[in-house]
């Protein structure tokens, strides 16, 4: 359990490295993108309410990679550094890569329902990673287990 516990920390450091690197230029799209809006706004464009829940929806999929790779961050420094929180904050980020997928997949799902079923490049990659993360953090780190210097029977 040691080892899956270490291959699951050098994956919570790479998905940090790789979600922040993709999430940290998307930040500027962000900005551009609130700014359209607001030129549109500004030069009498009515907004309906589809329309906000899509920029709403289009914020939140623009911050996604810049919060699990955040999560995956803390989780990585708390294991490494053997603070207490470590083991909480590792299921919070298999958590968040759990519903990231769930998202991912729902939207995909969503987009491919009326037409041909296209799929971006590397989705099942993305896909079968987010998975593995989020199942893997959570067997790795959802059990307390014994510790090695505790008695087995108490007394």
């Amino acid at each position: 359990m040691m080892r899956f516990r270490k291959l699951m920390l050098t994956c919570f450091l790479c998905a940090s490295v790789i979600f922040l690197w993709a999430g940290i230029p998307l930040f500027s799209s962000l900005f551009h993108m609130n700014a359209e809006a607001e030129a549109l706004a500004n030069n009498g464009r009515v907004f309906t309410n589809g329309d906000r829940l899509m920029l709403l929806v289009a914020q939140i999929l623009f911050l996604a990679p810049a919060v699990l790779g955040l999560l995956s961050g803390i989780a990585f420094f708390t294991l490494q550094t053997r603070k207490r929180t470590g083991r909480l904050s590792a299921i919070i980020a298999s958590t968040a890569f759990l519903v990231a997928t769930g998202i991912f997949m729902l939207d995909d799902a969503h987009l491919n329902r009326r037409g041909p079923v296209l799929h971006a490049p590397g989705y099942f990659l993305t896909v079968a990673v987010q998975l593995f993360m989020g199942v893997g953090g959570l067997l790795a780190f959802g059990y307390k287990g014994r510790r090695p210097d505790s008695p087995s029977q108490p007394g």
